[in-house]
């Protein structure tokens, strides 16, 4: 096993991908986005986690060879990112199979690779947060498959669908299926009931957060979250909703599928508390 390394902020690339890469072929691997703030990542615990759920269900090799190498390679990527004068930023983290001739079924034993890639931080407009932006009901619904649910795999064509029906909006809702309501293309949701934050149930389908995973985790005691079921007809009558990642932390949503939205004083205090727990600040643009 060897860090590969790419750096998408000045074009080098010291190990460019081959045909015979399962990436490539089958999408045969995982990845993590982590937000840079002053050389430190907010979020890191949660996104090593997740890294290592998705070795485990994908049986990418020996967990803590893998382990070591993802924080090997994010040193590296924090001292290219810091090379390029940028003391913000993300980085992308990639665990790949390794090549084993043709065929679906992978080469034994197995070893996989890490590659990364490193970014300047996404520059929003300012009115995501603080107004809230207006959320496209994506037609295109997600593929269900518990085996592979939460997990952060390299098939995300299901994202690649539905995001061809953003327009100029910034983020979309999606549905499995059966019509529950399960995620943003690039997001998990929170839904705001009376005194409850809902989140839906994501054992079918969907990708676990690190931001959400760190609200379910207590990170912020103040505030319980609760996985459940929610079909669109209850997200339509609910008080509110929010879109969170661990890029952009928190968006309010006031407008989808034609009906208006105001935004809970409940989801407000969630979002500072957010911004002030994991450093975010949002500027105009």
């Amino acid at each position: 096993m060897s860090a590969l390394l790419f750096s998408s902020l000045d074009d080098e690339c010291a190990s460019p991908i081959t045909l015979s890469n399962r990436a490539l072929a089958y999408g045969d691997g995982v990845f993590e986005t982590l937000r840079v703030i002053d050389q430190t990542v907010p979020l890191i615990d949660y996104h090593r986690a997740r890294f290592m759920r998705g070795v485990e269900v994908l049986k990418l090799g020996t967990a803590t060879d893998l382990l070591r190498l993802f924080d090997e390679t994010l040193e590296q990527a924090m001292v290219k990112l810091a090379s390029l004068d940028h003391q913000d930023g993300l980085i992308k983290i990639f665990g790949i199979r390794s090549a084993g001739g043709r065929g679906y079924a992978p080469a034994t034993p197995c070893f996989s690779q890490i590659y990364f890639q490193v970014f300047e931080s996404p520059h929003y407009p300012s009115s995501y947060a603080r107004t809230g932006i207006e959320l496209a009901h994506c037609a295109h619904r997600l593929s269900e498959q518990p085996a592979l649910a939460g997990v952060k795999h390299l098939n995300r064509l299901d994202q690649v669908l539905a995001s061809m029906e953003l327009g100029p909006l910034p983020e979309g809702l999606m549905c499995d299926q059966s019509g529950r309501v399960i995620e943003g293309t690039k997001s998990n949701v929170l839904v705001f009931m009376g005194n409850e934050i809902v989140t839906p149930d994501l054992s079918r389908a969907g990708v676990r957060g690190t931001m959400l995973s760190a609200l379910l985790a207590g990170e912020l005691p103040d505030y319980s979250i609760r996985q459940d079921d929610i079909s669109y007809e209850q997200l339509m009558s609910a008080d509110g909703f929010a879109m969170i990642n661990s890029v952009f932390g928190l968006w309010p949503v006031i407008k989808v599928g034609g009906v208006t939205f105001e935004v809970p004083q409940m989801c407000r205090s969630l979002q500072a508390s957010i911004m002030k727990r994991f450093g975010f600040a949002y500027e105009a643009h």
